[in-house]
C-alpha cells in the first residue's frame, strides 16, 4: 500500500505506478522491486503471510551473518 510519494513497482514481469492510495498485491516467492522516481521519499506498508523470518530471509538471499 502506497502511503506517500510517488513511484513504480515491478512483479515478475508486470510493472505499475505507485501513488497514494495504490494497493500492489505481490504472489508469494514472485521476483519484485520497488522504484522511487519521484522527488520524495516514497513510503509504502506491507503485510506478509506466512510471517517474515529473518534467518529464512538470510538464507534465501544467501546473506550472512554479521559478525559481532
Amino acid at each position: 500500500y502506497c502511503v506517500s510519494g510517488k513511484g513504480r513497482i515491478k512483479v515478475e514481469n508486470e510493472e505499475a505506478i505507485l501513488e497514494p492510495g495504490a494497493t500492489v498485491y505481490v504472489p508469494p516467492g514472485a521476483v519484485h522491486q520497488l522504484i522511487n522516481d519521484g522527488d520524495e521519499i516514497l513510503k509504502v506498508a506491507s503485510a506478509v503471510a506466512p510471517p517474515f523470518i529473518p534467518d529464512k530471509y538470510r538464507e534465501d538471499h544467501l546473506i550472512e551473518e554479521p559478525e559481532n
